[in-house]
């Protein structure tokens, strides 16, 4: 695994969240998360990543993206959660969080907002989603 396997559009995303001061944590429940995220070469790009073995419950529980919030300092409400599966999904909306759905839009339609493919992941779309919700 090298920076190649970057999925398509996240390393343009990634640098986006940067440039914008937007702070990133990781919600994985693989303990390979931060070996991944390493040999993709993207660590910096992230704040913290939670630690799977320390959960009580797997998703859709909340726990794990209530845990991402903390690592941030932040409060669910300020949070928007990037999920491919519909598990996913229902955790970051119990957590109370914005929920990005990144696939088929039948399977996650709980989300409040979906992109077909990480390509087309696009931070303004987001922002202005997260802002028409919130205001």
């Amino acid at each position: 695994m090298t920076p190649k396997d970057i999925l398509p559009g996240m390393k343009d995303f990634l640098k986006a969240l940067h440039e914008a001061g937007y702070r990133a944590s990781i919600a994985s429940a693989s303990k390979n998360a931060p070996t991944i995220i390493d040999r993709l070469g993207l660590t910096t790009s992230f704040d913290g990543i939670v630690d799977p073995s320390l959960l009580k419950k797997g998703k859709p529980d909340p726990e794990i993206f209530e845990r991402a919030a903390e690592l941030l300092q932040f409060d669910n409400s300020e949070v928007v959660g990037l999920e491919d599966a519909s598990a996913g999904i229902a955790g970051i909306n119990a957590a109370g969080q914005f929920s990005v759905g990144i696939g088929d839009k039948t399977i996650l339609k709980d989300a409040d907002l979906i992109f077909p493919s990480t390509a087309d992941v696009d931070l303004k779309a987001i922002e202005k989603a997260f802002n028409d919700q919130n205001n």
